[in-house]
């Protein structure tokens, strides 16, 4: 990991107690466990907002895990209360169907 203090989350190599306030290293995870609970979704829509420093990171990490799990990842940006209507009437209408985790 970005510290070198374990080789990584799923795989520590040690035990480690702790915590992480880079998020942006959940985000397989998290899609990891998306992909359990919905599985035959081939779609999977993240919000983001831009303003939070790790973003760009989290975007980068979705995108990959996604690649790896072999699903599209739809990304939407919101950092107010008027982009996050937008941003959720741009999901709206671009969802092919309900298979659209809105995140």
């Amino acid at each position: 990991m970005a510290t070198g203090l374990v080789d990584s989350f799923g795989r520590p190599g040690a035990n480690v107690t702790g915590y992480t306030l880079l998020t942006s290293e959940m985000e397989p995870k998290r899609l990891g466990l998306m992909q359990e609970l919905l599985p035959n979704a081939s779609l999977i829509g993240a919000l983001v907002n831009p303003n939070f420093g790790p973003a760009a990171r989290q975007v980068q990490e979705l995108e990959a895990a996604a690649r790896t799990i072999g699903k599209r990842l739809f990304v939407v940006k919101a950092s107010n209360d008027a982009e996050l209507s937008t941003a959720f009437a741009t999901v709206i209408q671009a969802s092919p169907s309900s298979d659209i985790l809105r995140a």
